[in-house]
């Protein structure tokens, strides 16, 4: 089963041939309305809490061990500074192993290129951050140089041990971007990088910190039945 987006590509894909051969032949084009549209649901992501991340920065400062030899680089040191250049930032994982400490000014801000758009970018690390990102002894700081399957064993850990919902580094950029939207919701399209002004929707849980919206209570005085005649 394809997911709604693949279909409606692949819909597409079956449109543009149907076309192509109806310009190349006497054959009479198909109306697109004959071919099924596909509904695409609203995205839904979800966002861990401020609690739930405070959670994973404490899993983090109790790592145990070397991530690296030469030269010593603790698994403790990297993960937080890893989570804390993820949320200060919202870049994707890529353009987080990407950054050189070059890049990085002397009050925090970075200035690049997203692989992903080649759009530029500017985001700015925390004085905190910045000094954990600085003092991992190599150019890119925050490039992953194992294994993938040591990479996402690292964050089963820190989610296990956390006792949060398993997520990476993207989880940690919808949770940024959640925050972001929260307090200025203009400001988010502009945190994330995005070219196209809805693409915020696929990073924002609006539900976590939405609150219900109830009428007056209605006046039930006198119309409680006595609950010992149900007895």
């Amino acid at each position: 089963m394809y997911a709604p987006r693949s279909r409606q590509n692949h819909r597409a894909n079956v449109l543009t041939v149907l076309r192509f051969a109806a310009d190349r032949s006497d054959a009479p084009e198909i109306p697109s309305r004959r071919v099924r549209r596909v509904k695409i649901p609203p995205p839904s992501p979800w966002a861990w809490a401020d609690e739930e991340l405070s959670r994973l920065v404490d899993a983090a400062s109790r790592l145990t061990g070397y991530l690296t030899a030469r030269p010593k680089l603790l698994r403790s040191h990297y993960a937080l500074a890893l989570i804390g250049g993820a949320h200060d930032t919202g870049l994707r994982r890529g353009d987080l192993f990407a950054i050189d400490k070059t890049d990085i000014d002397p009050d925090g801000t970075i200035r690049l290129r997203q692989g992903k758009t080649d759009e530029p970018h500017v985001c700015r690390l925390s004085e905190h951050v910045a000094k954990l990102v600085r003092s991992i002894p190599y150019p890119r700081p925050l490039r992953w140089t194992g294994r993938n399957g040591d990479y996402t064993a690292l964050w089963k850990e820190l989610c296990t041990t956390a006792n949060i919902r398993y997520g990476l580094t993207q989880q940690i950029r919808r949770t940024a971007a959640t925050s972001v939207w929260e307090e200025s919701p203009e400001l988010v399209q502009q945190f994330l990088g995005h070219r196209t002004p809805t693409m915020w929707r696929h990073y924002v849980d609006r539900g976590r910190s939405a609150k219900a919206v109830a009428p007056r209570p209605l006046d039930f005085t006198g119309a409680l039945p006595d609950p010992l005649e149900n007895t």
